[in-house]
């Protein structure tokens, strides 16, 4: 047929065979897809759906936990897609290491971030720059390791360098805290800003705030994590980004403000404190002034980039660290204890005065700094991190890895291995000393450092988060005590609620609202309330303050003999049968419900002391149940044994099993004379068996106890206070002595 004459059949023909051709192709090029990829051997991971791949299996909260479940089922390298971008979550230690440290130059690069780096203007800074070898990424760390690498962070001059200027910040962190010590989280998060605005542009907060520097940094930072998170769909579908009526344009619009106040206003301010000759030394500063007045708008830029990247890696991750050592603290008393002791040793020791604790005393506080690796490790403030991108395509355990590849560090899951961390949900400092107490180096040791993230892009601000965290903690340490708080209606500890939240932790109604800050509170031994007179006058925690421990203190003997030791500066723990005494002075330590004849006791009172050594324990519970010949009571007589005879011994036991008795610690038992067997005489009567013979056991458990503790340094006595008018003994035969004379 000649289709020259026929147009409309010669188009008909045409889309007939044109349209099979088509298909036929389309159907082969994506069988030779599928074929291509079945080629391809992948890693392990769950199955997902088409075309959004695992998107809709992924939370937008807590990715690190469900990614930690995937692990235990499909491994430590787990792959999955996104809207079909490959994407690898590394899980341990070894395959994070191999990968992001060994293969350095592969898997730095970063992944295009539409919704934190292209809509808010991330993508400026350092981290979500492309990485290596991209010329900006190189001056970035140049920059930063120059200003607050390793070498700035260990100088030691007396003034002018990062640990001085650090350590006079925190003084101000200790004085707020000193004052509002409700207000933690806030002081933590108000003094890292001020640390970093001083640091950054040379800006002081503390007499004020006139720019607002601080609102304006915090916002900008809130707008980081949030954008961060992941979970965006504009980053898996970029072509969202043109439609400009979806919701996360408008919050990405307003964040994206938030940054250019972030990059404009403290950058203007350096400026014209520079113009007047009036700036301070800073990171910004120092850099326009090593450009001597010739600074290009690439210049300005690039440092503007910088301060705020300085700024991203601390503003939200050094005050969550702090956090969590609170609650920590809080949830392990007997951790807080020896920490403090090893304080107090070495303050008492290298200084005939108080002193405070500084950068430098790190490697002489072991325990200490394991306990902020501990910090860390225990609750990892990112634990994701940011992504990385593969740049080229690799092979690693015979499995594929494509280029364009995005991977994720689950640190969160690293920090939590059982193999390399026993225990990993128990807080355990000594897990990263040796059995000599001294600090390990590999191990526990190198993979906590993971809190930090890996090869090239790992965080270049590490060794100024270490000393600002450490000189946190460990004055916080010297001057606190950290505890849970008292329901002043039951009188019962309130147990603090654990939860976090976002791509940075948070803990805290500033950011989310949860109950831990209300139910944690820093009681304060310190009697001053300016730094200045805290650093002249010795009122430091403990500072030569015996502990002290009193049996039986609710009435009578035992309370006065508390309220004496309390008056004469001992820190006082002291049981009572009750839920409590309002008797006692507000700041002695009330271990309640303690009834001496139980045998539990002595572990009650332990788990009550919290760790704490002491230096004196009184024990001076007693009972005393009248009886004759002619009335003896077998009940009566076991109670008063038990007391007074049979609880000493199992209460000496606890104590000394859990090291809160050594040298040079004294055990007193109240007893009396009425325990004498040569004072017995006719003419002083028979009777009160158990009163009598209970006593005469007792000091017969004194002697003994006595020849046990002699080798172990701690003294033992046995103390006969005379006739006592108390409410125990009156009205039980000696009612002459009572009235006429008896002690008071």
């Amino acid at each position: 047929m000649d289709y020259t004459r026929h147009p409309a059949r010669l188009a008909q023909g045409f889309d007939i065979s044109s349209g099979v051709k088509l298909s036929l192709l389309v159907i082969l090029a994506f069988v030779v897809l599928v074929r291509s990829r079945n080629k391809v051997r992948h890693p392990p991971g769950p199955s997902g759906l088409p075309i959004v791949g695992n998107a809709l299996q992924i939370p937008k909260d807590k990715q690190w936990l469900v990614w930690d479940q995937w692990k235990r089922l499909y491994g430590d390298v787990i792959y999955i897609r996104i809207f079909g971008s490959p994407t690898i979550i590394v899980s341990s230690h070894k395959a994070a290491t191999e990968l992001l440290d060994g293969r350095g130059l592969l898997y730095s690069g970063r992944p295009r971030a539409m919704m934190a780096g292209e809509l808010v203007g991330w993508n400026k800074g350092l981290g979500y720059n492309p990485g290596p070898p991209d010329p900006r990424f190189k001056e970035f760390r140049s920059l930063f390791n120059s200003f607050i690498g390793p070498r700035a962070c260990a100088e030691n001059r007396e003034e002018g360098s990062l640990r001085k200027t650090q350590e006079k910040e925190n003084l101000r962190f200790l004085e707020k805290l000193l004052n509002e010590p409700e207000r933690f989280f806030e002081h933590a998060r108000e003094s890292t800003s001020s640390l970093i605005l001083l640091l950054s542009y040379g800006y002081h907060t503390q007499a004020g705030d006139p720019l607002d520097l601080v609102k304006i940094v915090e916002d900008a930072m809130a707008g980081f994590s949030r954008a961060s998170d992941p979970g965006w769909w504009v980053d898996s579908i970029p072509f969202l980004r043109h439609i400009p009526w979806l919701p996360f344009q408008q919050a990405a619009r307003g964040m994206r403000a938030d940054l250019v106040r972030l990059y404009d206003v403290p950058f203007g301010f350096v400026k014209e404190e520079m113009e007047r000759g009036t700036a301070k030394p800073s990171f910004t500063s120092d850099f326009l002034e090593d450009k001597k007045g010739a600074a290009t708008p690439e210049d300005e830029e690039l440092i503007q980039a910088a301060a705020a990247s300085l700024y991203s890696g601390g503003a939200d991750t050094t005050p969550s660290s702090l956090t969590s050592f609170i609650l920590a603290m809080t949830l392990n008393p007997v951790v807080q204890t020896r920490a403090q002791n090893d304080i107090d040793a070495l303050m008492k020791a290298s200084s005939a005065a108080p002193r405070l604790p500084t950068i430098a005393d790190k490697e002489r506080l072991p325990y200490v700094s394991a306990l902020v690796k501990e910090v860390w490790r225990w609750n990892p403030v990112v634990p994701l991190g940011l992504p990385h991108l593969v740049t080229e395509d690799d092979e690693y355990r015979g499995y594929t890895i494509e280029k364009g590849t995005v991977v994720w560090a689950n640190i969160w899951s690293i920090l939590h291995d059982e193999e390399i961390f026993p225990d990993s949900f128990t807080f355990k400092p000594e897990r990263f000393l040796d059995s000599e107490g001294i600090s390990e180096t590999g191990g526990a040791a190198e993979a906590v450092m993971s809190a930090f993230g890996f090869g090239r892009r790992v965080c270049p601000g590490l060794h100024l988060a270490e000393n600002t965290v450490f000189i946190a903690v460990v004055t916080m340490l010297y001057f606190f005590n950290i505890t849970k708080a008292i329901d002043e209606t039951t009188g019962k500890e309130i147990a603090p609620e654990e939860d976090f939240s976002g791509f940075i932790w948070r803990i805290g109604r500033a950011m989310t609202v949860y109950t831990y800050l209300d139910d944690v509170i820093i009681a304060s031994y310190l009697s001053t309330t300016t730094i200045d007179t805290l650093l002249s006058v010795p009122c430091f925690r403990n500072w030569n303050m015996p502990n002290s421990l009193v049996i039986g203190a609710s009435r009578g003997l035992g309370l006065e003999i508390a309220k004496a030791l309390h008056a004469d500066g001992h820190k006082v723990f002291a049981t009572v049968r009750s839920s409590g005494s309002k008797s006692l002075p507000i700041d002695v330590i009330v271990i309640s419900n303690i009834d001496i004849a139980q045998e539990d006791a002595g572990s009650k009172i332990v788990e009550g002391l919290k760790g704490a050594k002491l230096d004196l324990v009184v024990v001076n519970a007693g009972v005393f149940k009248k009886e004759t010949l002619e009335t003896p009571n077998f009940a009566d007589e076991i109670d008063m044994y038990k007391v007074v005879a049979i609880a000493p011994v199992f209460l000496a036991h606890h104590l000394w099993k859990a090291n809160a008795l050594s040298s040079p610690s004294k055990f007193i038992l109240i007893t009396t004379e009425g325990g004498s067997i040569s004072l017995r005489t006719k003419e002083e009567g028979g009777g009160n068996y158990g009163h009598h013979g209970s006593k005469a056991a007792a000091n017969m458990v004194g002697k003994l106890l006595s020849n046990d503790f002699y080798d172990k340094g701690i003294t033992v006595a046995m103390i006969h206070p005379g006739f006592m008018k108390t409410d125990m003994t009156k009205g039980v035969g000696f009612d002459q002595f009572y009235e006429s004379g008896g002690g008071e």
